[in-house]
Order: C-alpha cells, then sequence, then structure tokens
C-alpha cells in the first residue's frame, strides 16, 4: 500500500514536471517567430577597460554636487571594483563602494565603509565600452532605482544620470579623469549644490 502511494505522489510530480517543461517549450512563440535572429552573447569589450582610474566630480558642468566627490574604477575582465569617497559636510570624505561583474543577475551590497554595512543592493548592466548602467534594489526589497554611466568619445569625461524607481531625475554630473584627487576633505567654503526634491531636467 506504501508502495502504490509512493508511486502515485511520484507520477503526479513527474507529470507536473512534463507540464512545466513543455509549457517552457512554447511559452515563447515570438522568440520561435524570429528564429533566425538568435539572442546574442554580452560582450567582447575593449582591454584595458576605458573606465579605469581616477574621476572627480566637474562641478562647471554638473547639476548638482556634494562638496568633494572622487570615484576610482578598478576593473579585470567583467570584475568591477567601485570606490566613491564623498562628503556633503565640513571634513574628511567616507568611503562607500561594491564589487561586481558586469552583466550578471545578482545582487550585490554597497557597502558604507564607516559601518561596514549595506545601504542598498546593486546590480550592473555594460552595454558597450562607454556604456554602464547600475541598477538599485534597497535592503526592503524595493526598487531604488536606476542610474546610466556614459563616457564622453575621448575618454576624458563621462556624465551620471540618477533616475529614482518613478523615474524622476534625481541628479546629473559630470565626471572628469585626474591622475590625482584635486580635495580629500571639505571645508565650510568648499562649494555644494544638492537637491532635496527630483530635478526638472529637459522636461
Amino acid at each position: 500500500m506504501k508502495r502504490t502511494a509512493f508511486y502515485l505522489i511520484l507520477g503526479a510530480v513527474l507529470g507536473q514536471a512534463v507540464v512545466n517543461l513543455t509549457g517552457a517549450a512554447v511559452s515563447m512563440p515570438f522568440r520561435e517567430k524570429y528564429k533566425d535572429w538568435k539572442p546574442i552573447p554580452m560582450g567582447s569589450f575593449k582591454t584595458p577597460d576605458p573606465f579605469i582610474g581616477k574621476w572627480e566630480i566637474n562641478k562647471e558642468k554638473s547639476e548638482s554636487y556634494p562638496r568633494v566627490e572622487n570615484i576610482e574604477f578598478k576593473i579585470d575582465g567583467d570584475i568591477q571594483d567601485y570606490k566613491n569617497d564623498t562628503t556633503r559636510l565640513p571634513g574628511p570624505t567616507h568611503r562607500m563602494g561594491y564589487e561586481t561583474r558586469f552583466n550578471e543577475v545578482l545582487w550585490v551590497p554597497y557597502i558604507d565603509e564607516a559601518t561596514g554595512k549595506p545601504m542598498y543592493y546593486v546590480s550592473t548592466i555594460k552595454i558597450d565600452d562607454r556604456t554602464h548602467f547600475r541598477m538599485i534594489r534597497r535592503l526592503d526589497g524595493t526598487s531604488g532605482g536606476t542610474m546610466m554611466r556614459r563616457l564622453t568619445a575621448d575618454g576624458k569625461s563621462f556624465m551620471s544620470v540618477g533616475l529614482d524607481e518613478n523615474g524622476d531625475i534625481q541628479y546629473k554630473r559630470i565626471y572628469k579623469k585626474v591622475d590625482a584627487f584635486t580635495l580629500t576633505a571639505a571645508t565650510s567654503d568648499t562649494a555644494i549644490r544638492v537637491y532635496d526634491t527630483p530635478m526638472k531636467v529637459n522636461r
């Protein structure tokens, strides 16, 4: 009797698996219709990556900016080590950062090194050598928006635009490549321009 019950349960499970597999096989009619246009793999990308190096905020060209913001990229293959030293207050900068594999379906912690805890989670997408996206997931599991990073053709600066979860622009900043950072701390006289509400850019 027990063996019969076991086989009945096993048959039900396998039957459901067949249904699931059959459903998966016919769940993409659009792709089947255009099967001559197959999905393409990611890459290949330029080596060394043109974002490698040090970048600081260009306040003359940015819509908003903290007192100090210094970014450094270390990229090895498809692994990105991103560090951001910044401050809105007078005093030294504090460091935040993350390490991601481009185009990996995985959320990684964006760590505030002062606390050793994540502020949120991110996933990064690399479209081409000049274009990155950073998707943001809050600690509560909800969307935190996205950021697009676009390098100029000469490789000397990049634009970063941040959108919140509703598509409102939070910031639009320009960064310039430098050999060494101009500032690593701020005073009360160090310029700052920030917005507490979404920016209305090109609306």
